[in-house]
């Protein structure tokens, strides 16, 4: 009587029979087989999953300090740009501040009117400075004729001048007395720089407080002569040589 044949349990590469009589030959091709399958997936897998994480670092790992210093190097060039554009046009205002320009020049000599500031010491002096205007003399002679008695000379502490006609005020300055001493008048003015200036021998034209401009008529010359005395502080000094020193100081 032939022996029953058993079922038999075949699983990937390897047959199996439920008894433990009968034999059973592995199947090595097939699980060769399965074994570089499932290798070659995994390798491929995993090839796959860094193509990926590569791909997703590449766009979002950037340096946002990076990107700021982008952005700001950007708009830098943006207002370099601008402000060149904008330097080549000539805008109206460029018209206007030429015109200023040439008002401020032509009214005074603003470094020769700050240099002169130096020698100043109050507020109206300041504004005294400032208001000489071009053609306009800081001093002038009081009159028009021959010194017959010159500074210092015989005790003298003044000048004396043989002219007739009108005494003109030396330089800007305020009347502060208006007088007569034994018949002959006088006319006393303050500089807007300090100092003193009597006109003696004088028919006054001024009153007290009157402002006077350099050239203007304080007086007419009586008897042919006028005589100018000149004090800085308590100082007598040489009402000529102070003129002098003021038209050559305009000049330079």
């Amino acid at each position: 009587m032939e022996k029953q044949s058993l079922p038999k349990l075949e699983i990937e590469g390897f047959t199996i029979y439920p008894s433990g009589g009968g034999s059973y030959r592995p199947d090595i091709s097939a699980a060769r087989s399965a074994t570089k399958i499932s290798w070659r997936d995994r390798a491929f897998r995993l090839v796959r999953r860094k193509g990926r994480a590569a791909g997703k670092a590449s766009g979002d790992d950037v340096d946002p300090a990076y990107k700021k210093l982008l952005i700001k190097t950007g708009i830098c060039a943006a207002i370099a740009i601008a402000l060149l554009v904008i330097s080549t046009v000539e805008t109206p205002g460029s018209g206007v501040t030429d015109t200023l320009n040439r008002v401020v020049t032509h009214e005074f000599d603003i470094d020769k009117d700050i240099g002169r500031l130096k020698f100043v010491q109050t507020l109206d002096e300041v504004e005294a400075v400032f208001s000489e205007q071009p053609g306009q003399p800081s001093a002038v002679y009081p009159a028009s004729g021959d010194i017959v008695t010159e500074f210092g000379k015989t005790g003298s502490k003044g000048v004396r001048i043989k002219a007739s006609g009108s005494v003109s005020s030396i330089a800007r300055s305020t009347v502060t007395a208006v007088g007569e001493i034994g018949g002959a008048g006088y006319v006393v003015t303050v500089l807007d720089t300090g100092e003193t200036v009597t006109y003696y021998n004088i028919d006054p034209v001024v009153q007290v407080d009157d402002i006077v401009e350099a050239g203007q008529t304080v007086g007419k010359v009586l008897d042919g002569h006028l005589y100018v005395e000149m004090k800085e502080g308590e100082e007598y000094i040489d009402p000529i040589a102070f003129i002098e020193q003021q038209i050559s100081a305009v000049q330079q």
